[in-house]
């Protein structure tokens, strides 16, 4: 089964392929390990490095196997929006997938291993099995949405994992991060409405883009003024959030998402740095 998967590492294509797998694991892998990095740092910071470092990069490995996989199972709708690579490669992309997905497991058990923590490891195992499943979220109604918010957001319950977190201060982050990445995946949706009719059970499906529109705005609105109650320095982030309204007022939902996931960048880096 490999052998295909080496003959792919070997041709003259080999640069380009590997590129493309490497562009798979996006911003969004990044973010869930600075997520936890971040959250670790904020609620716990007496947690030892060593194992933050590794829940994070955990973490990174199987959100990047999420995005792996949900681009093989969106291969042939992915074609709408000029997207031919995984199409194009859809056998090899699945022995890549699948190995993501061995490489994550390998990850999980390798951190238990270290950290001996079997409620982080069934957590871990868990987000596996939301990965393996998500793709089928998008036939019932705004459930996709639903799976990535709250997936993404509980990555700031992990340290609840732990002994001697700030459970409120870990709960009020939680709900910054999950009206946050609500946003952020609203704006992707709008972005792809007319290509998710008839494949894909979104809000702006189903409401209409004004209805959307009002609706980010709104809950901006409410992630500016939780994040005017932290106790650390965020005024980036907070102007960041500004920034993506700004944006939206104008229609441009490109730079709306840049002011997103800027704001999210920003406020866990503070975090990491002790801003």
């Amino acid at each position: 089964m490999y052998s295909l998967y080496i003959k792919y590492f070997k041709n003259k294509l080999a640069k380009e392929v590997n590129m493309q797998l490497i562009k798979k694991f996006r911003l969004s892998s990044i973010f869930f390990g600075f997520l936890i990095y971040g959250v670790f740092k904020l609620v716990n910071p007496n947690y030892p490095f060593r194992y933050v470092l590794l829940l994070a990069i955990t973490s990174t490995i199987i959100v990047g196997a999420t995005m792996i996989w949900n681009d093989y199972c969106d291969r042939e709708h992915d074609k709408k929006k000029n997207k031919f690579f995984v199409s194009l490669n859809a056998k090899f992309y699945k022995i890549y997938a699948v190995t993501i997905w061995v490489l994550s497991l390998g990850v999980i058990l390798f951190q238990y291993t270290i950290i001996k923590n079997i409620y982080l490891t069934l957590a871990f195992i868990l987000y596996i099995l939301i990965g393996i499943f998500y793709s089928q979220a998008r036939k019932y109604f705004i459930l996709s949405i639903i799976v990535v918010t709250f997936s993404v957001a509980s990555g700031a319950l992990v340290p609840l994992l732990i002994s001697g977190t700030n459970f409120i201060y870990t709960i009020h982050i939680f709900f910054i991060i999950l009206l946050m990445i609500f946003v952020r995946e609203l704006i992707k949706d709008i972005s792809d409405v007319e290509y998710d009719k008839g494949y894909k059970k979104t809000l702006p499906v189903y409401f209409g883009k004004k209805f959307s529109y009002n609706l980010i705005i709104f809950i901006l609105t409410i992630s500016f003024i939780l994040m005017l109650a932290f106790e650390i320095s965020v005024w980036p982030t907070i102007l960041s959030i500004l920034l993506a309204i700004f944006f939206l007022s104008l229609k441009n939902l490109q730079l709306a998402k840049v002011g997103i996931d800027l704001s999210l960048i920003l406020f866990f880096i503070l975090a990491i740095l002790n801003v």
